[in-house]
C-alpha cells in the first residue's frame, strides 16, 4: 500500500482530468472493477504500488511525479522505465548489489579518512 501523503491524490486527479477519459474506462484499461479509479480518487481505496504504476501507465504519466511532485531527468526516467521492466527477482539482486556497493564505498571512505589522521 502507498503511504498516505498530502498531494499525490491531487496530482493523480489532475492527471485524470487532463487525460479526459471517463473513470470507468481507465479502470477497465487497468483490468479493475469499473469503480476502481473513482474509489482511489475519492480516498475510498489506497492503491498498491503496482496498481498506481499501472494507472500511471494507462494515463501516460510518471509515477514518481504523482508520488513526489518531482519530475525525473531523462536519465532518471530511463532508469525508472528499465527498473519497471525487470522481474522482481532481478530487482532484488540489483538492490542487494547496490547495498553492497554503498557499504563497500562507505568502508573505503572510512579507511581513507583513518589514513589521513
Amino acid at each position: 500500500m502507498i503511504k498516505e501523503e498530502a498531494g499525490w491524490r491531487d496530482r493523480l486527479r489532475d492527471a485524470v482530468r487532463t487525460d479526459g477519459r471517463p473513470l470507468y474506462r481507465l479502470s477497465e484499461e487497468m483490468g479493475r472493477a469499473n469503480t476502481y479509479v473513482s474509489q482511489v480518487l475519492k480516498n475510498e481505496k489506497t492503491p498498491s504500488v503496482e496498481n498506481l504504476i499501472q494507472l500511471c501507465n494507462v494515463l501516460n504519466v510518471d509515477p514518481a511525479y504523482i508520488l513526489s511532485g518531482v519530475t525525473l531527468s531523462k536519465k532518471g526516467q530511463r532508469i525508472s522505465d528499465r527498473w519497471q521492466k525487470l522481474r522482481p527477482m532481478d530487482r532484488d539482486m540489483i538492490e542487494e548489489l547496490l547495498i553492497r556497493l554503498s557499504v563497500d564505498s562507505i568502508q573505503h571512505d572510512d579507511a581513507d579518512n583513518d589514513d589521513t589522521k
